[in-house]
């Protein structure tokens, strides 16, 4: 008897552990596919017209004076992009923080930086938002058409 009542906890076990009932779970599965976002440039960014002085100084994408003695003649203006996508969804963008404007071997560089929106979709899937910068003026800056290129990426 001694030897049956220690059997009992692994019968008891066995009878558990190859028990043949199975439990099935139906389960759904989803997917959301998104409206593909789409960037559009409406006003390119510029720096205006300005005469630089002796002295290295700064100008903005805006309407302010520059600085150590840069003569603003024309204003100058944010970049402004249009975003459209998934309404009510975030986003966000990602642009490059400098760039180099060049007319042949004369340069100057910018720092640029997000203004204005960037953050989520309207509800008609629409948002604005702005990039604007501040570029450096060499002192008796060569005069001319000076351009560059910068990149800005728009995702979820």
């Amino acid at each position: 008897m001694f030897r049956i009542r220690h059997c009992r906890p692994l019968l008891l076990l066995a009878a558990v552990v190859f028990s043949p009932a199975a439990h099935a779970v139906p389960t759904e599965v989803s997917a959301d596919i998104l409206t593909p976002l789409e960037l559009s440039e409406m006003h390119r960014l510029g720096f205006g017209a300005f005469i630089p002085s002796g002295t290295p100084g700064t100008v903005g994408s805006n309407k302010l004076p520059g600085t150590n003695g840069i003569a603003r003649t024309a204003p100058g203006f944010t970049g402004m992009y249009q975003v459209t996508g998934e309404a009510g969804m975030n986003y966000s963008v990602t642009h490059d923080t400098t760039v180099q404007l060049q007319k042949g071997g004369d340069t100057m560089q910018a720092t640029l930086a997000l203004t204005l929106g960037g953050v989520a979709l309207d509800a008609t899937g629409h948002d604005i938002f702005g990039i604007s910068g501040t570029l450096s003026v060499g002192a008796n800056q060569a005069a001319g058409d000076y351009s560059g290129t910068f990149n800005v990426t728009v995702s979820y």
